[in-house]
């Protein structure tokens, strides 16, 4: 009875546009994610290219109540981000970006402000999500993460490093070895093609971060071409195996 239910379920979700499957560490992305928060004992995130919160905002909504740091440059987007978090005390927002050195460059804004870039938006990126074409530049301030982050850590030793700036990833990590020496778990936006001039993809990223003793956890957010069905992008998550508080 109880697999017949199950498949009837099932079935019916699919014809409804959704797949329902069992939310358990072993199998469920989303539940894998937080169970290696908890039992690698995170005690702080640190989100680089925030947009307006969406990442943050799932976090919370999935239990986790530690600190968290946002990082998002352009000016009408970070205000929308700063007021989202006024009544979280544990949720600090920097309107900044982040890369390899400090200093001021031009961001180039998207219509749909997430694929928003410190990097050119290429053709294949424009024809597969048009509204990730650029509409404007704004000048924003940079600061490599590591000096961000001796003035806002509070004593955290257990650090969830995601990355999310469209192509830019590389220059983040960069500037951010001290940051990388504490970051028990990872999760960087990787492309395997070339969505943003310059950027690095997949192959190099994943080499240079496994290098540095993470390993991989699970794919997350993955997405195709709509049209040529050509994998573009996901977002990969990584730990540290060693940092593990438990083998349970």
């Amino acid at each position: 009875m109880k697999k017949w239910l199950t498949h009837q379920t099932k079935h019916l979700g699919r014809r409804l546009g959704f797949d329902i499957i069992r939310y358990q560490p072993r199998s469920h992305p989303v539940a894998q994610q937080m169970d290696l928060v908890r039992r690698l004992g995170v005690d702080l995130v640190i989100d680089v290219g925030a947009n307006d919160g969406i990442f943050g905002r799932k976090l919370r909504e999935l239990g986790y109540r530690g600190r968290i740091i946002s990082f998002e440059p352009i000016a009408e987007v970070f205000e929308r981000l700063k007021a989202s978090v006024a009544n979280d005390d544990l949720w600090d927002v920097v309107g900044v970006a982040c890369g390899e050195t400090s200093g001021e460059v031009d961001i180039h804004v998207s219509a749909n402000s997430v694929s928003s870039s410190l990097m050119k938006v290429t053709e294949k990126s424009v024809t597969s999500a048009p509204a990730s074409a650029a509409v404007r530049d704004e000048r924003v301030k940079v600061r490599r993460l590591d000096d961000e982050l001796k003035e806002l850590r509070r004593g955290e030793s257990r650090l969830w490093l995601k990355i999310d700036t469209q192509g830019f990833e590389m220059p983040v990590l960069l500037g951010a070895p001290e940051t990388l020496q504490d970051s028990v778990m990872m999760q960087l936006e990787m492309s395997f093609v070339d969505l943003y001039e310059g950027q690095v993809l997949f192959d190099e990223l994943y080499r240079w971060v496994l290098d540095r003793g993470f390993r991989m956890s699970l794919f997350d957010g993955v997405h195709w071409h709509a049209e040529t069905g050509e994998l573009l992008f996901a977002d990969g998550v990584f730990h540290r195996p060693e940092r593990l508080l438990d083998a349970n």
